[in-house]
């Protein structure tokens, strides 16, 4: 499936890439690797009189997570990245073992803990440990992973199909600071594993207050890997699904203009799961999230040199 992503990327754009910096590519954003298999660019259309550029990707050819790319903790995380709490309420603690990367894929593992730990999780006790992939920094007061402003972002995922765990791929504002909320929050991809076929797009803003909700793509009829995608414009934010439109928010004042950061996350019966009327004793042992590969291009002028 993923191919190498370095060679693909060229030394100069790899090191770019090392660097923290926004990787470009060739005006039609198609790169030719080693093994002659291009990339292509996305098929959703570019904004008129502009075409994608490719700013970043993993392809997950390696055997372990690219540090330069990803890190395996929250934004607010103030310490080392060995250990994160769950976001929404869950069961889970994410640790970086549960992030396996080979044969072109990065793997999200949910499992049961031997022991509870009591922690910042459901009722104090947290019962798995999880994966989470983001291109948040490594701790406060270091730079971020990767960042980006409009754009369209991809990632060709295999959600988990066990019930309460949540396969997620979402973009949260970069946080320049330690304090207070986030305001915005686009949702690339939820998948709650015990409603088969069902795929949530949702684009929270006003302070997360309101939301708008994708609602033009009927359940999947198969499982396996599906692509999900977002195009976000300072005019509109479009989510895609397998190059389907499935919906878009054309509210131009109420559109996120500041940087996000990407992340990938399999979630333990979150505050979603309970809402929703799940169990807790119907909570399973473990789990997997499967990333294909994650991608973001942005939109530059046609005659825009390389670089």
């Amino acid at each position: 499936m993923a191919r190498s992503a370095m060679a693909r990327l060229g030394v100069a754009a790899a090191g770019a890439l090392l660097a923290g910096s926004a990787v470009v590519a060739g005006a039609d954003s198609v790169l030719a690797p080693s093994d002659g298999d291009p990339v292509p660019p996305p098929a959703v259309t570019a904004p008129a009189g502009r075409t994608w550029r490719l700013t970043f990707a993993d392809e997950f050819d390696g055997s372990a997570v690219d540090r330069s790319r990803w890190t395996t903790c929250w934004d607010w995380t103030v310490s080392d990245c060995s250990r994160s709490a769950t976001a929404l309420g869950g069961l889970e603690r994410y640790t970086p073992r549960q992030v396996r990367v080979r044969d072109g894929v990065a793997t999200l593992v949910a499992q049961r803990l031997a022991k509870p730990r009591r922690g910042q999780c459901y009722q104090g006790r947290c019962t798995h440990r999880s994966g989470l992939l983001t291109t948040a920094r490594p701790g406060s007061g270091r730079p971020y992973r990767y960042v980006f402003r409009y754009g369209y972002a991809e990632a060709r995922i295999e959600v988990s199909a066990a019930p309460g765990l949540w396969s997620t791929f979402w973009l949260l504002p970069r946080r320049t600071d330690l304090r207070g909320d986030y305001t915005h929050e686009i949702d690339v991809l939820e998948a709650a594993g015990e409603r088969a076929g069902t795929t949530l797009q949702t684009y929270h803003y006003a302070g997360r207050t309101r939301q708008f909700r994708a609602r033009d793509c009927p359940p999947l009829a198969t499982a396996g890997f599906h692509t999900y995608g977002v195009d976000w414009r300072p005019d509109s934010i479009t989510f895609y699904r397998d190059g389907q439109a499935c919906g878009r928010f054309s509210d131009a004042a109420n559109i996120y203009d500041k940087p996000v950061q990407l992340i990938l996350e399999l979630m333990v019966y979150p505050s979603t799961s309970r809402s929703g009327g799940l169990s807790l004793t119907d909570v399973p042992a473990g789990g997997r999230m499967v990333v294909d590969y994650c991608r973001v291009w942005r939109s530059v002028p046609v005659t825009a040199p390389p670089g």
